[in-house]
């Protein structure tokens, strides 16, 4: 059989993110089918101007603007949840990686995930129910 060399994700912020899943390189092409960055690992769409990688968030210069972190989502309504080490509390950030708020959800017995509108919703596996805040951290329920 023929080895198909990329597999493409969908168009994010004007760049379609290409990976080969046999070395696992990932490349950023424009519209135009121009590469506009390459030989990353572990690259994901862009979002809000940034996507998380390996090594942390870039820009579309390829430039690393949020440090590396342990866990991190994209950017949903300019907020993405991050965890800055294994053991830490996940924390919502904006695009300048600045801490929002602490999203208090301490152990993977939790799972956390964004809405349309910017509302974050989690679940307590424990206790088999949802919640749901804001982008700004307000509760709008505790459990569902």
């Amino acid at each position: 059989t023929d080895y198909f060399p990329h597999f493409f994700y969908p168009v994010h912020d004007g760049l379609i993110l290409a990976r080969d899943p046999m070395t696992r390189e990932c490349i950023y092409y424009n519209l135009k089918g121009e590469i506009v960055l390459k030989n990353l690992e572990e690259a994901y769409p862009f979002s809000c101007g940034l996507a998380k990688t390996k090594n942390g968030y870039i820009n579309k210069q390829g430039e690393i603007v949020i440090p590396e972190v342990y866990f991190g989502t994209s950017f949903y309504y300019g907020v993405a949840m991050v965890k800055r080490t294994k053991d830490s509390v996940r924390e919502i950030i904006n695009t300048s990686g600045e801490k929002v708020f602490d999203i208090n959800l301490p152990n993977d017995s939790y799972w956390c995930g964004f809405g349309e509108s910017g509302y974050i919703y989690y679940y307590n596996y424990d206790l088999g129910r949802w919640g749901l805040v804001d982008t700004l951290g307000n509760s709008t329920f505790d459990y569902l």
